[in-house]
């Protein structure tokens, strides 16, 4: 992970960028938090003898004391965590029993550093229901292609949707199980989505796929889609948005 921003000549440089997003109904939500950096300095030092995560580990703010805020003035404190054995792993997390994320819901953000303290505000999306595919489906496939039709109710003052479907399955070679991942991913403004995907390699009949669904608010649409600097945030770079998660289990033939 590493944030990339085109910022205003003429405003005054932020020391850091941060990108966050909270998801309702997700058990846990994550926050990344960089120190800025001139572009033409990152050549230095990036060590072709380095992996990423070590090349990255100056960039990244392990310091700072984030904690997050709902509407009654419940808070959460995010803990940072550091797993060098898998790139992009270096972030926040809040605990898996903290404060649950509720659709349509304000939360505010404080991030407090050694030079400075960065505050954010999002509005998450309203809630929604699936209405296709419906949970445990069966979708034959019909000479390698397989005809997903999905729906889903209108989330109220989200952006846009993100649709993910995924398969997590495996192949058998020399005596040894591989597991393998297939995910495709479709951004939409609609509350419908038709797609025809071919059957992926390899494939085991009645294998179980993921269909979810993620709506998400003004915030994360500007950043990711405008190129906005800021959305959500004050104090830097990045964004501070949210959305709502719904997750529906299918069957492929």
């Amino acid at each position: 992970f590493l944030t990339c921003n085109e910022t205003n000549a003429d405003a005054e440089a932020e020391a850091y960028s941060v990108l966050a997003q909270i998801i309702a109904y997700q058990s846990h939500q994550e926050l990344y938090l960089y120190r800025t950096v001139e572009a033409n300095a990152l050549r230095p030092r990036f060590d072709p003898f380095l992996g990423e995560e070590e090349a990255l580990a100056g960039f990244i703010a392990a310091d700072a004391r984030v904690t997050m805020h709902d509407q009654p003035g419940n808070t959460v404190a995010f803990l940072f965590r550091s797993d060098t054995s898998r790139i992009g792993t270096r972030k926040y997390y809040s605990p898996t029993d903290s404060m649950g994320i509720t659709p349509g819901s304000s939360y505010e953000l404080s991030i407090s550093t050694t030079s400075s303290v960065i505050r954010g505000r999002t509005v998450v999306p309203g809630d929604f229901r699936v209405l296709a595919p419906q949970p445990n489906a069966v979708f034959p496939t019909i000479n390698g292609f397989i005809q997903v039709n999905s729906s889903w109710t209108l989330s109220a003052n989200a952006r846009g949707y993100i649709v993910k479907i995924k398969l997590k399955t495996a192949f058998e070679f020399g005596g040894q199980r591989y597991p393998v991942e297939h995910s495709t991913m479709y951004t939409t403004t609609d509350t419908s989505l038709s797609k025809l995907l071919s059957r992926p390699y390899p494939f085991v009949a009645t294998e179980e796929w993921q269909f979810s669904v993620q709506s998400f608010d003004e915030n994360y649409y500007q950043h990711r889609y405008n190129s906005r600097d800021k959305s959500g945030v004050a104090g830097a770079y990045g964004y501070f948005g949210s959305g709502v998660l719904k997750t529906v289990r299918i069957r492929v033939q």
